[in-house]
């Protein structure tokens, strides 16, 4: 099945196109091709029904907008090819023996070789792929990242080979299939089956097929946000006492000749009481009479969303919250003296008594709660939390009532439209492209893990420039900088559409620690980080940064290819090493007698040193003059001679076809400057600085409004 990204998404659907032609680029550059699939995998919160599912209880779930997503395209090789953000090397699974594999359990290729295995035995078709995905579903985050990624290897399969026919419960069953018998976790459906189906659905597994009530409530418009709260605890380790819920359950249905507590009538247990606590003690019973009033509390709430009954929801759900605490025990492990989950429900009933709600989400032990807020309580809320739980902590949650699915784009692909500074009526996030000694500075994010520039929301009553500073320092811990506007932009399909922004660009002098935030760490590179978020857009943005600063000059003439090149040469310093990229009749040779001008030589005396390997003329300090297009090898240029002159520190020194010769300049800090042509014009030359070109700057607008 195949959703449209603006039904899917709604009003994210820009910010969506965007990461999937962020995917589509990846993918590309992982198999030299393109014609990838868009697929999409939303994350599911538990709201009613806790840990009532594996025993065939009642449960009620509901997908949400926070998802995976993925590119990917059939292959003829019998083996499927996964590449995700943040794991440096894929997911690798061949087709020909799918049994499950002790050494894979818990793994990721464990899910997708039960997924092809589950698939298979029910009689649909399996291949092979080709994938890239990301995830803005965060691993630890309650809103089951393992189902959701599950769901989007079995929606690939699904839109590849099967026509995107394969019921959802198939699906779903299919997947529990791949997390039971490969994963080796032992879990009921109702994460696969919120993921695979989509909206808010009440699920009653009592029967041989599960029965499914889907249906539609607002929360915003009766003026409620679901949040999940993040403790930062790890579910690592716990699988154990995951484990231990369903068996004990099982136990007490046993002794009754059962295989799940859905079977056994609540009076009979009540009444067997005594037998079954000497049989199995009192965590068994206090698990079972959970279970059994958890499932009628899980059906309750349905029906109070369903007739509009607010009250009674939040009643049922702060009960189950209560019955999970003392009955299900699975707030915390015993003994343990760190329980960030009873603390977090603690606080959330003392903020939110009488108003709204909480409960364990998820499997407990550790990670999320669920909190259902009124939205007038909900700043404070999130404040109260991040001061606790670190900053981050609260995700506010929308409803997404479509599952796993195919995506479809029938609009025109959206581009970054700039303007002057000023131009827009309104702007929505401000972006920093910061230089530092050595490159720029990237940091790295802690959920998503890829690499990112500064930047983020402007919140309410800030300046651009304002925001501009809270996200320097935040993101990068700058003490001391400069910081320019350069302009403002819009992405979009045509000019003036979509969220405003502001771009900036920060000379950072002065870095002290890096605060606590969503940035794990920060690092320095000559031109843009590999693993980068936002690609399409950082490409543009650092194009127009240097494009205002002198980093990226368009010459139209020899003569201005010369006179660029005597900008750059008056800001040369001795040692300086310079790595001229380009083709033949680039204008290499032009770009150096500026260059030679600007260190205050004769630039007459330039000319190509092809025959001679090296030319040296007078200046400030003696300009070296290599050109290596005659060498193949970096040993070549060693016994020639020229590498005692570039590693000597004396002078200036300017190196035409350096790849001739790779490895020459390791650990040199060369900096580069690139020429590139126009087919069709002659004369015409892009000229594009990369490295370390720490205080260098062509721009001749005032000083920076944003100076500390």
């Amino acid at each position: 099945m195949k959703v449209e990204a603006s039904d899917l998404y709604g009003k994210g659907c820009e910010q969506a196109r965007l990461r999937f032609l962020e995917l589509e680029a990846e993918f590309q550059r992982r198999f030299g091709q393109t014609g990838g699939r868009f697929f999409s995998s939303p994350g599911r919160t538990e709201i009613g029904g806790n840990h009532t599912d594996h025993n065939k209880g009642s449960v009620l779930a509901a997908a949400v907008t926070l998802d995976m997503k993925a590119v990917a395209r059939r292959s003829g090789d019998g083996l499927v090819t996964l590449y995700s953000e943040g794991f440096s090397e894929p997911f690798l699974v061949g087709l020909s023996d799918l049994e499950p594999r002790k050494e894979e359990e818990g793994t990721s290729r464990a899910l997708i070789r039960g997924i092809l295995q589950g698939l298979q035995n029910a009689g649909f078709q399996i291949g092979g792929f080709q994938a890239v995905m990301r995830s803005d579903v965060r691993s630890g985050s309650g809103l089951s990242s393992s189902a959701a990624f599950e769901l989007l290897v079995a929606a690939i399969i699904d839109g590849l080979y099967n026509d995107g026919e394969i019921d959802g419960i198939a699906r779903a069953k299919a997947c529990q299939w791949a997390e039971n018998r490969h994963f080796g976790k032992p879990s009921g459906l109702m994460d696969q089956s919120a993921c695979s189906l989509g909206g808010l659905i009440a699920i009653d597994f009592g029967g041989e097929e599960p029965t499914i009530l889907r249906f539609a409530f607002d929360f915003d418009a009766a003026g409620y946000s679901p949040v999940v709260l993040s403790t930062g605890s790890s579910h690592d380790d716990l699988t154990a006492e995951y484990a231990a819920i369903p068996a004990e359950m099982r136990a007490v249905a046993a002794c009754f000749g059962k295989q799940t507590l859905s079977e056994l009538r609540e009076e009979d247990f009540a009444q067997a009481l005594p037998r079954v606590r000497e049989a199995l003690g009192d965590r068994a019973l206090l698990r079972a009479m959970h279970f059994f009033a958890e499932t009628r509390r899980a059906k309750g709430e349905a029906a109070a969303l369903q007739s509009g009954d607010l009250s009674a929801f939040l009643r049922l759900v702060v009960e189950s919250g209560e019955s999970s605490w003392k009955l299900l025990q699975n707030l915390y492990v015993p003994g343990g003296r760190v329980q960030p989950l009873a603390l977090a429900c603690a606080l959330s009933d003392e903020m939110l008594r009488g108003r709204g709600a909480w409960r364990v989400h998820g499997g407990g032990f550790a990670g999320t709660i669920l909190a259902f807020v009124p939205k007038a309580d909900l700043d404070a809320y999130i404040q109260r939390m991040d001061a606790v739980f670190d900053r981050g902590a609260c995700e506010v949650l929308g409803i997404r009532t479509q599952g796993a699915c195919e995506v479809g784009f029938q609009e025109p692909l959206r581009e970054v439209f700039s303007y002057e500074i000023g131009t827009l009526p309104s702007y929505k996030y401000v972006t920093t492209l910061s230089r530092v000694p050595g490159g720029w500075l990237f940091g790295r994010h802690r959920a998503r893990g890829r690499w990112e520039a500064q930047g983020g929301h402007i919140e309410a009553g800030e300046t651009p420039l304002a925001a501009a500073k809270r996200e320097l320092y935040e993101e990068s811990g700058a003490l001391e900088y400069k910081l320019v506007p350069i302009c403002d932009s819009t992405f979009g399909a045509k000019p003036y559409e979509g969220e405003g922004g502001r771009l900036f660009w920060a000379e950072i002098s002065r870095l002290g620690p890096l605060p606590q935030s969503e940035i794990a760490e920060v690092a320095v590179f000559r031109d843009l980080p590999e693993d980068l978020g936002f690609p399409e857009l950082m490409r543009t943005f650092l194009r127009q940064v240097k494009a205002h600063i002198g980093q990226l000059r368009r010459t139209g003439s020899e003569g201005e290819t010369e006179a660029f090149g005597e900008s750059i040469g008056k800001g040369l310093k001795n040692g300086d090493i310079l790595l001229l990229e380009g083709g033949l009749g680039a204008g290499k040779t032009a770009l150096t007698r500026g260059l030679v001008r600007g260190l205050g030589g004769d630039a007459n005396e330039v000319s190509s040193p092809t025959f001679a390997l090296m030319q040296s003329y007078g200046a400030r300090w003696p300009v070296h003059h290599f050109d290596l297009y005659r060498l193949s090898s970096a040993q070549e240029a060693e016994e020639a001679g020229l590498a005692e002159t570039l590693r000597g520190g004396e002078g200036v020194c300017v190196v035409e076809w350096p790849g001739q010769a790779e490895g020459l300049f390791d650990g040199l800090n060369a900096k580069t400057i690139a020429l590139r042509t126009f087919e069709g014009e002659e004369n015409a030359r892009e000229i594009e600085l990369s490295g370390d070109w720490f205080g260098f700057s062509l721009w001749d607008g005032e000083k920076g409004e944003g100076l500390c």
